[in-house]
């Protein structure tokens, strides 16, 4: 298997391409996404851009035409597959993270105490925080979407890890479960994993 690593994305010929993994920005799949899955498929990491849901209405819509297809990376999450098996059944999900304020390129956080930043829709986290809830979309995807799924983003000084804890909730089903993990910039350790997965 042959990679390549651009810096520039009009240097990509991606009709001799078969996979394309964006680790950018939500800005690439926004403005290139459509492109790539046109010719080959795409597997985004930045999954805040399908927030904009014309954005991810279009490039299923051109996989499904260019027979390619749009990969979902599991997002370093918890236990994805169950909560997008029992999609139709859950009445809420609620995604909670934690992170220290460094860890959210939070600068001047001159307390000790911990401090929410968002409680609100996943769609709205996802164009505040782009950078930082990559995993709040991936489970919004999943499950009941970006308007329904709820986010809360907390910046605490105390926390030595990133903490995700997601909350789905039906009428015979609780699932609830947390996972904690080493931060590197905005990201956790198992994100990389993710992909292979």
């Amino acid at each position: 298997c042959n990679s390549i690593v651009v810096n520039n994305m009009h240097d990509i010929e991606y009709d001799k391409l078969d996979l394309v993994i964006e680790v950018a920005h939500p800005s690439i799949i926004i403005d290139y996404g459509v492109d790539i899955i046109k010719y080959c498929s795409f597997m985004p990491l930045s999954l805040t851009a399908f927030a904009q849901q014309n954005i991810y209405k279009a490039i299923v819509e051109k996989a499904q035409l260019s027979q390619t297809t749009l990969y979902i990376a599991k997002g370093a999450n918890i236990d994805l597959k169950m909560l997008h098996i029992n999609k139709d059944k859950w009445e809420s999900v609620q995604v909670i993270t934690t992170k220290h304020p460094q860890n959210l390129g939070v600068i001047s956080q001159s307390d000790n105490i911990a401090k929410t930043l968002y409680t609100g829709s996943t769609w709205g986290i996802c164009k505040l925080y782009p950078r930082n809830v990559n995993r709040h979309a991936a489970i919004a995807l999943a499950t009941i979407g970006f308007d329904k799924t709820q986010s809360i983003l907390i910046s605490d000084p105390q926390a030595s890890m990133g903490v995700l804890r997601c909350k789905a909730i039906s009428s015979d089903l609780v699932l609830d479960i947390t996972r904690k993990t080493t931060m590197v910039g905005v990201s956790g350790t198992a994100m990389i994993s993710s992909i292979a997965d």
